[in-house]
């Protein structure tokens, strides 16, 4: 009786310490084998996520999460994977493997026209004010704006205006999300759009989204994620819009955490479309 009674202490003893450990893994194609960078990971709703680094590696402090809460991997164009707290051990997850996801593509007609006619939509003129951080430690953080009144329209660019970057080299991940009770929902993109910034004090920059053939027809919310910088000078500072009509700023902390808002009104992001 002793026997089976130590033997029940020691399994709930080994729950416990699994549920509050620092987890370490790699993220790997399901079908290659090969490791996936920038891979959100974390508690679903919670301020407890990372991003898994170029090789695909990551390491996550469970501590705090309860057994019953949700751990999830995601990334656009891969199926979202989730695993309990209770389950999430150092053996269950050294290899994480995503399964690609296969998605209807809608054919999009591109009609050679030099004299295209665009048009805004969103927040074209930046204030001197700013919103941002120093010394931050990016794990999955997203900042994003909603952009209203898109009706089937194709996209060309994507302009933000970081006014004071302190870094030496920034990259960040672009997103777009549906909305659902105003708040950001499902990313509209099949594949991940990464760009970088370079240098201190930059005004508008513009991203050509030409390539992606991205056609908005309804309200978004479009969303930059910091992923890694460079230098030793830590700071990244965004421009409030001057137009602002009360549209709120969203944030996410990290990956997988819940949305909120960060701000009573916009940053300076806007869309170019084809009008």
């Amino acid at each position: 009786m002793v026997k089976y009674f130590f033997i029940f202490l020691l399994y709930g003893l080994i729950i416990e310490i699994a549920s509050g450990q620092t987890i370490s893994g790699k993220v790997v194609d399901q079908k290659t084998g090969k490791p996936l960078p920038y891979v959100h990971i974390g508690i679903v709703n919670k301020d407890m996520g990372t991003v898994s680094n170029e090789e695909g590696n990551f390491q996550i402090n469970l501590q705090p999460a309860d057994k019953n809460d949700i751990l999830r991997f995601s990334i656009i164009g891969y199926k979202t994977l989730d695993f309990s707290v209770e389950n999430a051990t150092n053996s269950a997850l050294s290899k994480v493997e995503l399964t690609p996801e296969t998605y209807a593509l809608k054919e999009v007609s591109i009609i050679a026209n030099k004299n295209i006619i665009t048009e805004n939509f969103g927040f074209d003129k930046a204030t001197k004010t700013t919103f941002g951080w120093s010394g931050h430690e990016w794990k999955g953080t997203e900042l994003g704006v909603p952009i209203k009144g898109i009706r089937n329209k194709l996209v060309r660019s994507f302009s933000f205006n970081p006014r004071f970057n302190l870094y030496k080299k920034v990259m960040f991940r672009l997103n777009i999300y549906t909305t659902k009770n105003n708040m950001p929902d499902q990313s509209i993109l099949r594949e991940n759009i990464f760009f970088s910034i370079e240098g201190k004090d930059k005004k508008w920059v513009t991203i050509d989204l030409k390539p992606y053939q991205i056609v908005i027809d309804q309200d978004v919310i479009v969303a930059i994620e910091p992923i890694k910088t460079e230098g030793n000078k830590q700071g990244l500072f965004f421009a409030y819009a001057a137009n602002n009509n009360g549209t709120p700023t969203f944030i996410r902390a990290s990956s997988q955490s819940a949305w909120e808002i960060a701000l009573q009104e916009p940053l300076a992001f806007y869309l170019t479309v084809e009008k």
